[in-house]
């Protein structure tokens, strides 16, 4: 986090994603700075990738009533979520699924 700050990033505003991961057999912090929170509300590809991974695991996301910035997030990932499944629905339909 500190290279992070240093060279730049992990700025007021900024959309974070923290992972802790195994490496060699010890914990790390892996950290991705997506730059200002708001622009990442509109960045479809982001949000539909983001949406992707978790309808990929099950997940369907749905507004759970967060307010702020990050009812604003779940708002645009239940949206780009619906966008993937109705293509995914139009494409089976399509092949006569």
């Amino acid at each position: 986090m500190e290279q992070l700050r240093a060279d730049g990033g992990l700025r007021t505003n900024s959309f974070l994603r923290l992972r802790k991961l195994v490496a060699n057999g010890k914990p790390v912090l892996s950290v991705q700075d997506f730059g200002d929170s708001e622009k990442v509300l509109k960045n479809r590809a982001l949000l539909r990738e983001n949406a992707r991974g978790l309808l990929k695991h099950g997940v369907t996301p749905t507004e759970v009533g967060w307010g702020g910035w990050l009812g604003r997030y779940q708002a645009s990932l239940v949206e780009a979520a619906k966008e993937i499944q109705n293509r995914e629905r139009k494409r089976d339909l399509s092949r006569g699924r």
